[in-house]
């Protein structure tokens, strides 16, 4: 696992977490940290929440938006920079 300054787990290793992205030895390590830590499950619970809020996922990260977000997308983009044919 990583751990950050004072010895509680770094932001990476958190979202990394709270995303399902840690290696099983690394996953052990996180939670035996978790279950005697408080610091770092107030970090978790606002990573968590924050994702939450934010509305970001690991599933779909990769995935193409719909149609009409793209068209969305280009107007935007062509009403600040116009396209020259």
């Amino acid at each position: 696992m990583q751990l950050g300054h004072g010895r509680h787990a770094s932001d990476q290793a958190l979202e990394q977490y709270s995303t399902g992205c840690l290696d099983t030895q690394q996953l052990q390590e996180f939670e035996e940290h978790l279950l005697i830590c408080a610091r770092c499950q107030d970090s978790l619970a606002f990573t968590d929440a924050y994702r939450k809020a934010s509305g970001a996922s690991s599933w779909n990260w990769g995935r193409k938006p719909p149609l009409r977000y793209l068209a969305r997308i280009r107007v935007a983009v062509v009403s600040v920079v116009p396209i020259n044919n």
